[in-house]
């Protein structure tokens, strides 16, 4: 429960065999492909890509959980307190769930072993209040089957409680272990989750460090590793520690712990927040929070040498600096994201299993899009990321080989195509019959353990790539060679009797480009050469790297006017509704240089419309043409004088404007430190720059940041001097290139002080009335008390 500057105030597996072995443990990384936190903010895992999600309902602080289905399709989400579906609604049982929104780890996740439909929702209350550790069942099976909240909610599990959870999958390969931390209390409480429910009765550890005294105690992120072999916490505000355990996922006990104090922030807004091991479980992420400073802190540790001294001394400061780093957390892709609060992006540490700073932090990596983070990311049962299969080819033509990417060691494997094909290669390649969807299955034994990981792998059909007759184009134009060709209309022939629904058909220059997919050309393409070979790549729709390739090739006998690109003016003038343009300047954009007839043989005219270029009426005088709306069509003739015959094109000439008008400078005065800074609102003034017209204002603080659009100020802005000029680049929303700057000025005036005025005496005259005449000003000096006359009155 981080309590300052919230939103409100501060934008801030079929086996044939049985292996025999410790433990078993089930693994599928779809569950984790969707992510909602923060303000409505989320982000999607898909084949390697990540994309951000707009359409979450959520609006948490800090704890808040997901969960998808193996095939990575989202299936509902929570903060702790309401539970939104898939189509982002509240489950209709769905709210008042005994969790908090500022809990650290609000909520938790878990399935019900051996069910395809039941799910536990864990939830921690925040600041150890009395409504502690429950769990509430959801049934998918429900609300039409997009999930709803059974009879089961609320359950009491433990209490008070710490703002900590975390889940893992037990030694036995079907169940799983939650485990929570007391409040006022040193204990470990550890919850198994089998199929028959969850156990209410707890394996409980007494180990590591006092959890109380404040509130500020039960905040931080409590993780464990990847591999189930150890647990970390971190604990915030005062007396902050990380806290290093073991565990045994047969017992559920927590033992062996290494604290790590003295080390981080200890006072009331300060201290280590978020917590994270990386994929191969061998090294610590923490992050540290400073509320009073606002600086944050990335570390890493590594925990080879499992011992205090060793551990404290491999730290190394990945980052400090003005980004507030908050919850840290694995991604499916084995990198580990970094929650910058109250920003439009996340951070990454793109090789979280190497030393840094070889680790790869990469600062604002992931954009948000329009949504925010704040302190929190989803919570997950972190044994999920461990391993994962990986494809290469899932087309019907060709073999599909499988791999397994783990950084457990594979001593074994047994694989299960889905098809009743086995194999016990590590790398095996194999051939599917048929198209449709395949359950692939690998158990893998690594020491003691059994992984079994699961991949639903899609197989698709490849398509034939038909030979295209040559596409021959003959116009009686300027037979210069060069033609406007539309390559779609050779896509019937390529795919010959194959649906266009589901292949799909395009264009390269050269077999080296049809080959990686890359270059693709427009449907609409002037040949660069006559007889130029263009290759044609038919793709399944539902997968790109199912193609097959073909060619054919552009022939063209005459020539025709040349398409030209849309011209657009930028004036900042504030006049857009008449402007001069001499059209003679696009008679080389219309005429190509490379034609055997010359140049002089063409007559170019211009015209307003389609039918007058065709007929060659109304002719435009291009040395002067006055353009009288925004936005003009000019329809161009290139006739060839000698043989009579002509072509036409078209282009428009599009004004754009963007004017910045001279704001009033800001003036602030300077607050009790006299330290001459202030922050200034910098987007007041975009009303009297913009004066009614549209586009997009930024600040910065120099001419050449304003004219390149590097570097823009944050609108609430500290001045770096007292008197510091402000530079402002207005930009058209439609031409980023066109733009104007003007500025203007912030002060900060000094915070006067009036110095001490000695009482003035004075005799009564002769009429001892009691009144008499004072010049004041003569007390002037002491007043300004060495301050200048001319900057104080």
């Amino acid at each position: 429960m981080l309590k300052k500057n919230t939103w409100n105030t501060c934008f801030f597996a079929l086996c044939v065999t049985i292996f025999l072995f410790t433990t078993t443990i089930n693994y599928g990384q779809g569950e984790a492909a969707n992510w909602y936190f923060g303000r409505n903010a989320g982000i999607n895992f898909n084949n390697g890509s990540i994309k951000s999600l707009e359409d979450g309902a959520i609006k948490t602080n800090e704890g808040c959980a997901s969960i998808s289905n193996s095939k990575g399709e989202l299936l509902f989400y929570t903060d702790g307190v309401l539970v939104w579906d898939k189509n982002h609604n509240i489950m209709p049982n769905g709210s008042d769930l005994l969790g908090h929104k500022s809990s650290t780890q609000s909520a938790v996740i878990v399935p019900k072993p051996k069910s395809d439909s039941i799910y536990y929702i864990f939830t921690v209350i925040n600041a150890g209040n009395i409504e502690g550790v429950r769990y509430s069942e959801v049934d998918m099976t429900l609300n039409n089957g997009n999930g709803d909240i059974t009879s089961n909610k609320n359950i009491l599990l433990a209490t008070p409680s710490t703002e900590k959870i975390s889940a893992v999958k037990h030694a036995n390969g079907n169940d799983y272990w939650v485990a929570t931390h007391g409040w006022n209390s040193d204990e470990f409480s550890v919850f198994k989750v089998t199929e028959s429910g969850v156990d209410t009765t707890a394996v409980k550890s007494t180990v590591g460090s006092y959890h109380g005294i404040t509130s500020f105690n039960g905040i931080g992120y409590m993780k464990f590793s990847p591999n189930g072999k150890r647990l970390a916490l971190a604990k915030w505000g005062v007396d902050s520690t990380v806290e290093i355990f073991d565990f045994d996922s047969s017992s559920g006990l927590i033992s062996n712990p290494i604290i790590l104090d003295n080390f981080f922030g200890r006072d009331y807004e300060n201290g280590a927040y978020g917590i994270e091991f990386s994929l191969n479980s061998n090294l610590l992420y923490v992050t540290e929070i400073n509320l009073t400073t606002y600086i944050g802190k990335l570390y890493q540790f590594d925990l080879t040498d499992y011992n205090k001294l060793a551990i404290i001394n491999s730290n190394i400061l990945i980052y400090q600096g003005r980004d507030v780093l908050a919850a840290i957390q694995l991604g499916p892709d084995g990198k580990i994201y970094v929650c910058n609060a109250f920003s439009r992006f996340l951070s990454v540490i793109n090789n979280p299993n190497i030393i840094a700073p070889n680790c790869n932090y990469e600062r604002g990596a992931i954009s948000l899009g329009n949504k925010s983070a704040v302190y929190g990311l989803p919570t997950f049962i972190q044994s999920v990321f461990v391993a994962n299969i990986e494809i290469d080819n899932a087309c019907l033509t060709g073999a599909t080989q499988f791999s397994i990417k783990t950084d457990e060691p594979i001593d074994d494997i047994l694989w299960d195509f889905g098809d009743a094909t086995v194999s016990n290669e590590e790398i095996p390649v194999h051939d599917y019959q048929t198209t449709g969807v395949y359950t692939v299955k690998a158990k893998i034994k690594s020491g003691n353990s059994i992984l079994n990981v699961t991949k639903e792998v899609v197989i698709y059909e490849s398509p034939i790539a038909y030979k295209a007759e040559n596409y021959v184009i003959c116009e009686d134009s300027a037979n210069d060679g060069f033609e406007s060709f539309n390559l779609k209309s050779k896509d019937s022939e390529i795919l010959g009797s194959q649906s266009d629904a589901d292949f799909q058909v395009s264009y390269f220059e050269s077999s080296e480009d049809a080959e990686a997919n890359e270059n693709v050309l427009n449907s609409q393409i002037i040949n660069k050469k006559n007889y130029q070979k263009i290759f044609s790549r038919i793709s399944n729709r539902l997968n790109s790297e199912c193609y097959d390739i073909s060619s054919f090739l552009l022939i063209v006998e005459t020539a025709i006017a040349r398409d030209v690109e849309d011209f657009n003016l930028c004036i900042n003038n504030g006049n857009a509704a008449k402007l001069v343009v001499d059209l003679n300047q696009f008679d080389d954009k219309i005429y190509s240089p490379n034609v055997v007839t010359p140049y002089s043989d063409y007559i170019i005219t211009y015209h307003l419309s389609q039918a007058k270029a065709d007929s060659a009426t109304d002719v435009l005088v291009p040395e002067n043409f006055e353009i009288k709306n925004n936005s003009v069509t000019i329809y161009a003739r290139l006739e060839n004088s000698e043989a009579g015959c002509f072509t036409t094109t078209n282009f428009k000439i599009i004004i754009n404007e963007a004017s910045a008008h001279q704001p009033s400078d800001l003036y602030l005065c300077d607050d009790a430190s006299n330290d001459g800074k202030e922050f200034f609102d910098l987007a007041s003034q975009k009303s009297a720059i913009l004066n009614s017209q549209t586009g997009k204002v930024t600040f910065h603080a120099s001419q050449l940041d304003a004219d390149t659009g590097n570097l823009p100020l944050d609108e609430n802005f500290e001045n770096q001097s007292r008197s510091q000029e402000i530079f402002v680049r207005v930009e058209n929303l439609v031409n980023a290139t066109c733009y104007d700057i003007t500025s203007f000025y912030i002060e900060v005036t000094s915070q006067p002080t009036a110095g001490q005025v000695a009482d003035y005496i004075i005799c009564d005259d002769q009429s001892n009335d009691g009144k008499e005449i004072i010049d004041l000003s003569q007390f002037d000096a002491s007043v300004f008390n060495g301050q200048s006359s001319t900057d104080f009155a």
